[in-house]
């Protein structure tokens, strides 16, 4: 069996015999039959099912591995028609006998498309056989009024591992639906997340039987069980992790019928539309079996007994990082009550509450963590000087002067084709060593790169703690353009400040004043605060262009950062989807259009629930906000920016070219005569008096700045809806969404009123600071 290409697959290699057919997908074109000379994806299935050459594929035997390899448009099912069981239009019909496995290059590389026009996988084999998909993405499957979105298991064994299902849709399993007949049902090392269902299970639904293992469940939506919803004969789950979904009622994991365990997992901010039932928002069940150590805020399951090592508690989980694989998970971040609190001593193994591995195939430590995730830290920064690692390569970080420094520590992860997770302790790290445009990371601003895509990932222990702030006349972070080391990128919990990124004969040199990005992959930037930055082009504070993945930019801020051309705070473009919710733009500074924030060439962009403030702009409009007319709109706030150029036109929205921003509802912009809504309208306030408190700090750990009473944005959003469908759970500082007396969230990054006296204008310092 020739699989030295798929090395990721080594789990599935002991699901398989020795002895297997290799049928190799060659082109990514949804061909059936009409190219001797290439093997699509369906004629690879078809091969499979029947054992029989077909199109440029070899005949199927009992056992078949289909290989997919990294293709950057995906494999797209292009055959319309939906409801045809012959493979030869719509989703990819699996039937027959013996075992069929589809092994990509990983989650990251192999993405397999249902581009809309059906489900991805119907599967229907005959009992005792089984078929395996490992190491791919499925995304974009769309069900309609049918059952299972990426895959419907009518019949035979499934097995789901190393992957990651999302974005798909369908009215019963948004990602996947297990039907009574099916033998077996087993996801492990997965994640399934941002998938929907019309009616129940946005992410799973079954009438039979499965199993979750090592897999987090994040970002679904549904009407009932937004996560999972189980009414089959049994359940079991271990060691995986529910979170931020959301429903009109029973947000996480739903259990009814059947038999259920759960075991070493975390049910924690899943979310109810405002009015319903939120105290079982997590977990609701009628048979489940604690095994223990799971981790949950809100049940309503009748544990008897309720185990003494369950705990309801906040464990404080980051939002959606690709940590590892492509397959994207919800960090623990520091002091949460998950960490080695998973079993008391050495529970490794088959069996025990912890498996000797978490999600991305990382080994469990002594006592392991609740959930999917093991907070595991490849260097820990211990040293707050400025110095280049002394032996780059060797996997060591020390640096020049001794200690692992910031600077060495992202050394040695350039030179790795390995995930770097990396600790930032609290501390003020002033980067000072000079030498602009320099891609190599010894001198200059702080370089964040990798080889094969191996993600970089920095935890801080919040904007107010762990500080990088530049004195060397160059960015503080960057990613080099146009490089074979540009990765996935997750930064948590830092302030960057001071930065500086000036016009040089370097390309894009005067762009990015804090982080000039350029990721490969999944970016999330989750409760990090730019500040004081400078750019002379674009993107004072940030500026970003996506290759086409998710970007995440949550519970963040941008304040005092100054732009010569577009996007004081921000200049982002190019993310599919690019999220910006709960955060806020303040006391920012462009030359050019959007003074807080600018977007640009994104087909899919959601902002939502954020809040733009003393912005300004000197020469166009959008001294807020400045979108193109992609941009989806969920209860922005935005008001008392400036625009004091000629055109003073928009000062805090304007839409950058022809067309209309599309709105989700609950907008209140206060002065936008040039930023034209469609889509729906209900609940906008435009050109309404909106007065805002004085940006602060004040005991916060980042800034905020709070509708004053009297504020039509206070308690105006009644559902507490994003664009997405998911129901805003927390606000910027992790408040929850709604108040406790309240059924409306408000407009903006902060959930409530202030009573500070609003500033208009940049300041110098913030009260608190």
């Amino acid at each position: 069996m020739r699989l030295s290409r798929f090395l990721p697959a080594v789990l599935v290699l002991a699901w398989l015999p020795c002895r297997a057919g290799l049928i190799e997908v060659t082109t990514p074109q949804d061909q059936f039959g009409e190219d001797e000379e290439h093997c699509s994806l369906r004629e690879a299935v078809q091969a499979a099912r029947t054992d029989t050459a077909f199109g440029g594929c070899p005949a199927g035997t009992a056992t078949d591995a289909i290989t997919v390899g990294s293709n950057l448009l995906g494999y797209k099912l292009t055959r319309e028609g939906a409801g045809e069981d012959a493979n030869a239009t719509g989703d990819l019909d699996v039937t027959g006998s013996g075992t069929i496995a589809i092994i990509g290059l990983g989650a990251a590389r192999s993405v397999i498309s249902g581009n809309g026009i059906d489900r991805i996988f119907h599967v229907d084999m005959t009992a005792g056989s089984t078929f395996i998909l490992s190491n791919l993405t499925l995304s974009r499957g769309d069900a309609g009024a049918d059952v299972g979105g990426a895959v419907y298991a009518r019949r035979g064994r499934v097995r789901i591992a190393q992957s990651h299902l999302t974005r798909n849709a369908a009215q019963r399993g948004g990602a996947i639906y297990v039907y009574s007949g099916a033998e077996e049902v087993s996801v492990t090392r997965s994640s399934i997340t941002r998938n929907r269902a019309v009616q129940l299970g946005g992410g799973l639904s079954s009438v039979g039987a499965f199993s979750l293992e090592s897999t987090t469940v994040a970002e679904n939506v549904a009407p009932e069980a937004g996560g999972i919803h189980s009414q089959g004969t049994s359940a079991r789950l271990k060691n995986v992790t529910v979170a931020f979904n959301s429903a009109n009622q029973r947000g996480g994991a739903v259990f009814g019928d059947g038999e259920a365990s759960i075991d070493n997992s975390i049910f924690a901010d899943n979310a109810v539309i405002a009015g319903g039932a939120r105290a079982s928002a997590d977990l609701y069940c009628t048979r489940v079996r604690s095994l223990g150590y799971n981790l949950y805020q809100r049940k309503g399951c009748p544990f008897s007994p309720a185990p003494p090592s369950d705990q309801q508690a906040d464990p404080r989980l980051g939002t959606l990082v690709d940590a590892g694989g492509g397959v994207p998970v919800n960090l623990l971040l520091p002091g949460s009550p998950a960490v080695d609190s998973g079993a008391p001593g050495d529970y490794d193994g088959e069996g025990a509450h912890c498996t000797s591995t978490d999600q991305r195939g990382l080994g469990r430590s002594n006592g392991c963590d609740r959930g999917a995730y093991e907070q595991r830290y490849t260097f820990t920064v211990n040293s707050t000087a400025d110095a280049p690692d002394a032996n780059v390569g060797n996997g060591t970080c020390l640096s020049t002067l001794g200690g692992c420094t910031l600077r060495a520590a992202l050394q040695e992860a350039s030179a790795s084709n390995t995930l770097a997770v990396i600790r930032v302790p609290p501390g003020v790290y002033d980067v000072n060593i000079p030498g602009r445009d320099e891609d190599e990371g010894a001198r200059g601003d702080l370089d964040i790169q990798g080889l094969e895509r191996a993600p970089r990932v920095l935890v801080g222990h919040g904007p107010d703690q762990s500080i990088i702030h530049a004195r060397s006349g160059d960015r503080v972070f960057g990613t080099p353009s146009g490089s074979l080391t540009q990765v996935p990128i997750g930064l948590f919990g830092l302030r960057i400040s001071g930065g500086t990124a000036q016009e040089s004969q370097e390309s894009w040199s005067d762009r990015g004043g804090g982080l000039l990005l350029f990721p490969r992959g999944h970016t999330t930037l989750d409760n990090v605060w730019f500040d004081g930055n400078a750019a002379d082009g674009d993107g004072g504070g940030l500026y970003l262009i996506s290759d086409g993945g998710t970007v995440r930019i949550t519970r963040s801020a941008f304040t005092r950062n100054t732009a010569g051309g577009g996007g004081g705070g921000a200049f982002l473009a190019q993310g599919d989807p690019l999220v910006v919710r709960d955060s806020l733009f303040a006391d920012n500074r462009a030359g050019d259009f959007g003074g807080g924030l600018a977007t640009s060439n994104s087909r899919d962009v959601e902002i939502a629930y954020s809040t733009f403030t003393a912005n300004r702009t000197d020469r166009s409009a959008g001294g807020g906000v400045a979108v193109d007319r992609n941009a989806v709109l969920s209860a922005i706030l935005s008001s008392g920016n400036r625009d004091t150029g000629t055109d003073n036109s928009s000062p805090d929205c304007a839409v950058v070219g022809s067309g209309a921003a599309v709105s989700k509802g609950y907008n209140v912009i206060a002065d936008a005569p040039s930023c034209p809504l469609s889509g729906d309208l209900t609940g906008n306030l435009v050109g309404v008096a909106a007065p805002m408190s004085r940006v602060a700090l004040l005991g916060r750990p980042m800034p905020w700045s709070a509708p004053q009473p009297g504020n039509p944005a206070v308690d105006h959003a009644p559902l507490c809806l994003t664009a997405s469908g998911l129901v805003e759970v927390l606000d910027q500082f992790g408040a929850a969404r709604p108040g406790e007396d309240d059924d409306a969230c408000t407009s903006g990054a902060i959930e409530g009123a202030s009573d500070l006296v609003f500033a208009d204008g940049a300041d110098s310092d913030y009260p608190g600071e």
